[in-house]
């Protein structure tokens, strides 16, 4: 395929102004082209308005990205319906516009693909071209059949493109199609001439083909790359800006809780070594650190912080065993936490536990048979805290090592990959949250400081005033109208259609009259110096306004720019670890070896220059020079082989002359 882009490069340009110019004496050939060329022109402007329109959605669709971000971070923060219905809103905005971006996106390849058919169209039309002429006479007759031998070519191309391109795939079989196409065109255009034109002619047309083929399937591919590069840059563009946003939040989140068991611990080295065991529980459990600092608030002041965890721990056993959600841990917590606190065990409080699955009075077991241990119950002689104990100890001999053996099925690790992406995140955003904590302290004394307060004052007056001068022009307007002898004819009518018409155009004149007056005025030509301004400050700078653009032209550039890429190596990268994979490959050839010694791995079939070659290459390049020199007799199939060689040879010899 290299061969066939170079060709591409080196003999299109040469070939297209000849079969143009061909066909610009027959009018029945200007109306087709002017049609064709209409046509491409056509679809080139819906392809500007349809990779508008992919920009426009691909920006709605960050902001809608960001808004789920958010709205995620929000509802686990707070986990009720208000923030719920906000996500689920947040999310069906975001499909929206993904659908829309691949309606979109399916529109550009649908019109793309129309474009290069009827750009395909365009140059077979250019090559069907001719007129007749003196000197070369019977060439030139034979090429007034090219409409015929375009026809034919097309039914061929088009039986053939079907099988084609079932058989391969697009692009290769328009690539086959076209150099088909192309020969059987340009052996029946060469004709006139017999076996000798019919042989030229079909190799030109080839070729011809081949050059078009060659370079749909490159463009193609350069699609298909560019894509490539921007979906991976503007993914891990995305995720970043996701993850930075997830992680505010978070870190957010903890520093209050840091803050809350600073207080429960007595300082920030307690709650903060505590924090830190929490976040390697919830790594290794089926609870998240949210749930496990959420039941630890209860839990510190009776148990104390070491305790707490352990219990936690057993209590992660228990529900892994029992499959008890957060609601049903919370109340297991209560229980315990309230028989601990008050050092009483009621039936109450042992109803926890029974109506999840705990069997109580197995728990409780030492203090007698079940009848027995309701009695005591029942005449407080069990205290709280024993009862606790016993639980726990119970709780324990039954279920423990189940949240860890649960921690190992599919949605364990899920569990714990989330508190771990969560982790991590946090890391970001403690990192972000620190710096922006400069930012804002600075905002909010400069707002503090009133600086602007004047200004703004004097300005929301201003817009004030404007409003209600606005308000009284339309109002006079309309009762002006009113009062008129047309409103009250059509009062008297009861007729309400144009009772209307007349206060419409009422408010209009209205507005007009305001945007007239002194007032919108003056604020129109703020406005326009504002305008003006901005427009000589970025005049001076293009740093200030081509962000935009700069970064939309990264992602037009593909293939080409990444072959000229990989030339750009510096001596210092030469043989820095030893080993094949340190040298570069050029499957696309190299324009210039950058220094001496420099590293390539070569493929086979190419060729490799000395600097004088190159020199006297780029001197002679991109000329094709065919010396058929007097008559050209055939007598034999051997001639018109050897014709046919000198002909390959000399256009193989300029495309290599042309290679970069």
């Amino acid at each position: 395929m290299a061969e066939e882009v170079g060709i591409v490069m080196t003999l299109y340009d040469k070939m297209s102004p000849t079969m143009k110019a061909m066909g610009n004496n027959t009018k029945a050939f200007d109306k087709a082209m002017q049609a064709l060329e209409q046509t491409c022109a056509a679809y080139e402007k819906e392809q500007k308005a349809l990779t508008a329109d992919a920009s426009r959605w691909k920006s709605a669709l960050e902001a809608s990205n960001k808004k789920v971000s958010e709205a995620r971070t929000a509802y686990k923060k707070f986990g009720d319906e208000l923030h719920k219905g906000i996500l689920d809103e947040a999310i069906k905005e975001q499909e929206e516009y993904k659908a829309r971006l691949k309606d979109t996106e399916s529109a550009m390849n649908s019109s793309r693909k129309s474009l290069m058919s009827y750009r395909d169209e365009l140059r077979k039309t250019g090559n069907s071209g001719g007129s007749e002429g003196s000197g070369a006479s019977g060439l030139l007759k034979g090429l007034l059949s090219a409409g015929l031998s375009r026809q034919v070519g097309d039914a061929i191309a088009q039986a053939g493109g079907s099988f084609l391109s079932s058989a391969i795939g697009e692009p290769e079989a328009r690539f086959a199609s076209s150099v088909l196409s192309g020969a059987v065109s340009g052996g029946m255009m060469g004709a006139a001439l017999g076996l000798p034109g019919i042989a030229i002619g079909a190799l030109v047309g080839g070729l011809s083909g081949a050059i078009s083929g060659g370079s749909e399937i490159f463009a193609a591919r350069d699609d298909a790359f560019k894509s490539y590069v921007q979906d991976a840059a503007e993914a891990q563009i995305s995720a970043r800006d996701e993850a930075i946003t997830s992680g505010s939040g978070i870190a957010g989140s903890r520093e209050q809780k840091q803050l809350a068991f600073a207080t429960l611990l007595g300082g920030d080295a307690s709650a903060g070594a505590f924090l830190d065991e929490v976040k390697a529980m919830a790594a290794a459990t089926n609870y998240t650190y949210d749930e496990i600092t959420s039941y630890a608030k209860s839990m510190v002041k009776p148990f104390g912080a070491d305790r707490t965890l352990d219990m936690l721990k057993t209590l992660s056993d228990t529900s892994a065993a029992l499959s008890l959600d957060s609601s049903d841990n919370g109340v297991l917590i209560a229980g315990l936490s309230r028989m601990q606190l008050t050092d009483k065990t009621t039936q109450e409080y042992l109803n926890y536990f029974s109506e999840r699955g705990i069997d109580v009075y197995e728990a409780l077991s030492q203090w007698g048979d079940a009848a027995t241990v309701a009695g005591k119950v029942s005449s407080g002689a069990i205290r709280g805290s024993d009862a606790v104990e016993a639980l726990l100890t119970y709780m324990q001999e039954q279920y423990g090592g189940l949240s860890e053996r649960m921690a190992s099925t599919y949605e364990g690790m899920m569990g714990n990959l989330e508190d771990a992406e969560a982790n991590a995140e946090e890391a970001y955003g403690i990192g972000y949250n620190e710096t922006r904590k400069k930012g804002i302290q600075a905002q909010t004394e400069w707002l503090a400081a009133g600086a602007q307060d004047e200004a703004n004052r004097a300005i929301g007056a201003w817009q004030a005033q404007l409003e209600n001068e606005k308000e009284r022009y339309i109002r006079e307007a309309v009762n002006a109208a009113m009062e008129g002898e047309d409103y009250q004819r059509a009062k008297a009518e009861d007729d309400a259609a144009e009772m209307g018409r007349i206060l419409m155009q009422a408010k209009v004149r209205g507005m007009d009259e305001y945007n007239a007056s002194e007032g919108a005025q003056e604020a129109l030509a703020a406005e326009m110096t504002l305008v003006e301004g901005i427009r000589s400050d970025a005049g001076m700078n293009s740093d200030y306004w081509d962000a935009g653009y700069e970064r939309g032209q990264w992602y037009t550039r593909g293939l080409a720019a990444a072959l000229a890429g990989n030339a750009s190596v510096t001596r210092g990268e030469r043989r820095t670890g030893g080993g094949a994979s340190n040298y570069h490959r050029y499957a696309y050839g190299l324009d210039r070896v950058p220094y001496d010694d420099f590293p390539a791995l070569l493929h086979e079939g190419e060729r490799v220059q000395t600097a004088a070659q190159a020199r006297a290459a780029d001197a002679g390049a991109g000329s094709v020079n065919l010396n058929l020199n007097g008559p050209v007799t055939v007598r034999e199939e051997a001639d018109l082989d050897k014709l046919a060689r000198k002909f390959a040879n000399e256009v193989r010899r300029a495309a290599l002359l042309a290679e970069p």
